[in-house]
């Protein structure tokens, strides 16, 4: 009977991974092309500021948005929100950048297929 601990040897691993692996290939590629679609869906988001001011009406600790919502509003702002911390009411609105159309546009452009040559 042979004695199986002398004669099966155990293939030889490998000290670093294999950069050319497929699979480490295709995780790579993966990756890459995640990343660059990403880039591109970002490129095209106006960024709106947000301006955030404490509100100058709210009285008391805010532990429930909906009053310091109402005096924001009454403030002129488009919104507010209680901090965590502190329980202070903060008020917010758009203040700079780009900010998104309120409508779509009214016609859309023809398309290259639907043009007529003269």
């Amino acid at each position: 009977m042979p004695d199986f601990h002398t004669t099966y040897s155990h293939p030889p691993f490998p000290s670093s991974p294999n950069p050319t692996h497929p699979t480490q290939f295709m995780e790579t590629k993966i990756a890459s092309t995640v990343l660059v679609l990403l880039i591109l869906t970002l490129d095209g988001v106006a960024a709106v500021k947000m301006c955030h001011d404490p509100s100058q009406t709210f009285r008391g600790l805010c532990g429930h948005p909906t009053n310091c919502i109402a005096c924001c509003t009454n403030e002129g702002y488009t919104g507010g929100y209680c901090t965590t911390i502190k329980h202070k009411c903060i008020c917010t609105k758009s203040c700079g950048g780009d900010s998104p159309p309120d409508d779509p546009p009214s016609a859309m452009p023809a398309s290259p297929a639907t043009t007529t040559r003269a």
